[in-house]
């Protein structure tokens, strides 16, 4: 039995930094992919964005390392910048607003993005 006759409203997120696995994912309905990369693995994002990426409905995002602030330019196409323990090493100024997660100032909601 799928699991959306007994729940029709859940959503599934599939997380991984696998790009070979990533690329897997197929396009449905209620499931969404988060592809998260950090300083050793942002040249996976190339490899994932590919032609053969099976979903639209993936996530990307970048996640430091203790006191790590990436480079700006690095984070081209994210949408998620997530800090170790929440906490900046830098000023989030440097960063467009869209890809710095709530999480980071202090809003303590979830991202919801």
């Amino acid at each position: 039995m799928p699991i959306w006759s007994i729940r029709p409203a859940l959503v599934i997120w599939v997380v991984t930094r696998i790009s070979k696995w990533a690329a897997l994912i197929a396009q449905a309905h209620r499931v969404l992919f988060h592809f998260s990369l950090a300083k050793h693995s942002l040249f996976r994002r190339e490899t994932f964005l590919k032609p053969q990426t099976r979903t639209s409905n993936y996530f990307l995002s970048y996640q430091c390392a203790d006191a790590q602030a990436p480079l700006v330019e690095n984070l081209t196409g994210l949408e998620g910048l997530f800090f170790d323990n929440d906490q900046p090493a830098t000023d989030l100024a440097i960063y467009s607003a869209e890809v710095v997660s709530p999480l980071n100032t202090g809003v303590g909601e979830c991202c919801r993005r």
